[in-house]
């Protein structure tokens, strides 16, 4: 049994109470823990100050022990969560819908007395191995972790109203097309914003300077892109295909239809770069190089700014901005790519419009001295 738990429970404030000067009663062992069916110190006390000719009613005490109350994250009284105030149920299914197991990724809790009491005293020994300084460190860590998955269950929150909004307004489709119009508005700030870490100008003839960096950003992709088929073209530009770690992770994100694709080294990513870059139009290539997915699907690829390969910080309202910025830059590349296609067009036609005419004045220059020797032939 952990020694902490003598010395001060973890109870939330509402327990405590707004008396800055709560008295409590400690009873070693005095009962058995509702979770792990341990013995373990028991607390008692009243939150509020009790006014003159009161009972005996408002008394709370620890129904758990400490180490369960850690593993959980949750008040040895009323048991709910200490981060968010809810009870154990409500939150692992917020969590669950969130995409996340559990908060402190703790072990199911067994049916079973003995292998309740085995799991808890493993947990004992953990709890002690980190000490204040670990549990600290782990307190800390909680705390961020929160704060994401609160951001994540708002973002659901916001996609489920805004699906509630459409529903009301289905009958009315101009105010609907108004405000998508309105919607996919994007302002200088916005822009620079939306576009800090994705590279749409970039290219891959210029390599990083940061060497930590082995990404390559791609733009343009379609929903019907598998990312097998994204990998599996970026391993057979590789020399050895066999080492399947030289692509670590490839990472996609349909609505934004943009992503991210690194490498297990530096060396390997500017291998791929240097491939890529030899199947364009000319070896010193500046823009956003063009490959196609499968034959069929045009990607532009480019090296990335930053190791961030996370699209999971914008909203829809944000990815649909950004997925129509892609779309505008897919044109505004092919457009550059069939200028400069156009001006070499240009510059062989001239030139083979000077070797024309050279050729009729050369023709002229035989033909006026032919018709000069035949003239001096009849005089003679």
């Amino acid at each position: 049994m952990s020694g902490q738990e003598d010395t001060m429970p973890a109870v939330c404030e509402t327990c405590l109470g707004t008396n800055p000067y709560v008295e409590m009663i400690r009873e070693r062992n005095g009962a058995e823990c509702k979770t792990c069916t341990r013995p373990f110190t028991t607390f008692r006390w009243r939150p509020e100050k009790l006014n003159s000719g009161s009972g005996g009613s408002g008394v709370k005490r620890t129904m758990i022990c400490l180490t369960c109350a850690r593993s959980k994250n949750c008040c040895q009284s009323c048991m709910l969560d200490l981060t968010y105030g809810i009870d154990l149920t409500t939150r692992d299914q917020l969590l669950k819908l969130a995409g996340t197991k559990t908060l402190l990724n703790s072990d199911s809790i067994p049916k079973n007395e003995v292998s309740k009491r085995y799991v808890a005293n493993q947990l004992d020994r953990k709890y002690s191995q980190l000490g204040q300084d670990g549990l600290k460190a782990e307190n800390e860590e909680r705390q961020k972790e929160a704060k994401m998955i609160l951001s994540r269950i708002s973002k659901m929150s916001e996609k489920k109203n805004q699906k509630l909004e459409d529903g009301n307004e289905s009958g009315s489709k101009h105010n609907k097309k108004k405000r998508n119009e309105q919607e996919m508005k994007i302002t200088k700030t916005e822009l620079l914003k939306l576009c800090k870490n994705l590279p749409f100008n970039g290219n891959l003839i210029k390599n990083p300077n940061n060497p930590q960096i082995k990404t390559l950003f791609l733009f343009g992709l379609t929903d019907g892109t598998p990312t097998y088929l994204i990998k599996q073209y970026f391993t057979d530009l590789l020399e050895d295909k066999s080492d399947s770690k030289k692509v670590e992770t490839v990472f996609v994100n349909e609505k934004g239809r943009f992503g991210f694709i690194q490498f297990g080294t530096r060396s390997v990513a500017e291998d791929v770069a240097s491939r890529i870059l030899k199947l364009q139009k000319t070896p010193d290539y500046d823009k956003p190089c063009l490959i196609l997915i499968d034959g069929k699907v045009p990607v532009r690829v480019c090296w990335s700014r930053s190791m961030n390969t996370s699209g999971s910080d914008f909203t829809n309202i944000e990815l649909r901005k950004i997925a129509d910025i892609v779309r505008k830059q897919m044109i505004k590349q092919a457009e550059k790519d069939n200028g400069s296609k156009r001006k070499a067009d240009d510059g062989e036609e001239e030139s083979g419009k000077d070797k024309t005419s050279k050729a009729k004045s050369q023709i002229k220059k035989k033909r006026k001295k032919n018709t000069a020797q035949s003239g001096q032939d009849s005089d003679l």
